[in-house]
């Protein structure tokens, strides 16, 4: 069954690879990715110019962006089937080497960002669940196994860390949208 899949962070590696190869798979990707005009225009170009690509200006660090991005999706689409969070800030090393403000950049990209997708997208799956008396909606985040060095102090705020784990078990609790953390490499 095709898809529609929406899918944040698109503009280099795991979310560029899955919209691509979605893309070939004959699903709808809604690509989300910021500075769709400026740095990254040539990249949206391109994933443009696939079939089934829609790309959108995603800034999941402001809530109207996402907003806008997931209205868009609804309104053309219809529905958005799976979510996948893919979108994140890296950061490595020891906890003493970050400032307040890049930590606070991570918790704002990774935490922040993933909750902000869901409260504009939880509630058109919830609602097609009721409306089609079966099940509807998917959430992926993806981490690396990075998480797992032991250097690596900033763990709740880093990509490839601790609070995947956190907002898995929070978001496992809703019965009817199930979450999957999928890991890229061995932990």
């Amino acid at each position: 069954m095709k898809q529609t899949i929406f899918i944040t962070g698109t503009s280099t590696g795991f979310g560029k690879l899955m919209t691509e190869t979605l893309s070939r798979e004959g699903h709808t990707v809604i690509a989300g990715m910021r500075a769709i005009q400026g740095k990254n225009a040539d990249v949206a170009r391109e994933l443009a110019a696939l079939p089934n690509v829609d790309v959108v200006e995603l800034e999941v660090t402001s809530d109207d962006s996402v907003n806008q991005a997931v209205a868009y999706a609804l309104e053309k689409y219809g529905k958005i089937d799976v979510l996948v969070n893919n979108a994140a800030v890296a950061g490595f090393g020891l906890v003493e080497g970050y400032t307040i403000d890049q930590v606070k950049n991570m918790l704002e990209v990774n935490l922040y960002g993933v909750l902000r997708t869901y409260h504009a997208v939880l509630p058109s799956m919830r609602q097609a669940r009721v409306d089609h008396q079966h099940h509807f909606g998917r959430q992926w985040f993806f981490r690396s196994f990075y998480g797992a060095l032991p250097d690596l102090e900033v763990r709740c705020g880093n990509p490839h860390g601790g609070h995947s784990r956190g907002v898995e078990t929070l978001w496992h609790r809703e019965r009817d949208h199930p979450t999957r953390c999928v890991s890229h490499g061995n932990e």
